[in-house]
């Protein structure tokens, strides 16, 4: 292999490796999340930011007049459920952390980077009040979509069934898995007996949410550079044999 070819390969796989690095199949497990921009931790306000992975979830309240420091939400560690989530119904079959959203209150999920990105799968729950009294699915976990091609917003809904975690699949859900996302809203709806179910009217819209699997999609220039390695690799066996 010649210099020039031995550099271009170099220098194509060493760039290749560092988008690979921001680019693929991440997790949101919520155990080595950056806490930085959320001060009140475990509690969640409005306006705080939790980041892992290169994903970015933004805390948001849907009250009227909301300020800084509402309560959205909380990031719990499974195993002290019954001392930290004393007013709700929290999952109790997950010994990790996890992330819930409280009194009406939602996630905006986005890529650091401003990469496009679709959903694979997640584990979810209901969280409900202390009564224990819920309608057969009590409520849903919505997941409405910014469509990157066109910035149009698609939600597709799971039906949360249990206050303990359960998985669920994104093509279940509609296009999820098969459409590029360059942002999305993560929220709650209750459900009535009659199987009606609304969104942000009775603070009682609630979910806990754990190990979010997110494909981040590569850059134009990221698979232009995998076609560049691959060509160069190509060019210096034909060059060896």
């Amino acid at each position: 292999m010649d210099s020039f070819i031995r550099k271009s390969v170099v220098a194509a796989a060493t760039l290749l490796c560092l988008g690979a690095a921001q680019a693929g199949l991440v997790t949101l497990d919520f155990e080595s999340v950056d806490t930085s921009n959320a001060p009140f931790v475990p509690l969640i306000t409005n306006g705080d930011e939790l980041t892992q992975n290169g994903m970015s979830l933004t805390a948001l309240s849907n009250a009227a007049g909301a300020q800084a420091g509402d309560l959205v939400g909380a990031l719990l560690d499974g195993t002290g459920v019954a001392t930290t989530c004393f007013n709700f119904t929290c999952p109790t079959n997950n010994a990790t952390n996890f992330l819930t959203a409280l009194d009406d209150g939602y996630f905006y999920l986005r890529n650091i980077d401003g990469r496009s990105f679709t959903i694979d799968n997640f584990i979810a729950a209901f969280v409900g009040d202390t009564s224990g009294l819920y309608p057969g699915i009590p409520g849903q976990i919505v997941f409405q979509g910014v469509r990157a091609s066109d910035g149009a917003q698609l939600p597709s809904s799971f039906n949360l069934t249990s206050t303990n975690f359960l998985s669920y699949t994104a093509s279940a859900g509609g296009s999820l898995r098969n459409t590029p996302w360059s942002a999305m809203f993560i929220y709650a709806r209750t459900c009535s007996t009659s199987g009606s179910c609304t969104a942000f009217n009775n603070d009682r819209a609630q979910f806990a949410l754990d190990d979010l699997r997110i494909n981040v999609i590569p850059e134009p220039a990221s698979l232009a550079l995998a076609g560049l390695a691959l060509a160069g690799l190509g060019i210096a066996r034909r060059r060896q044999a």
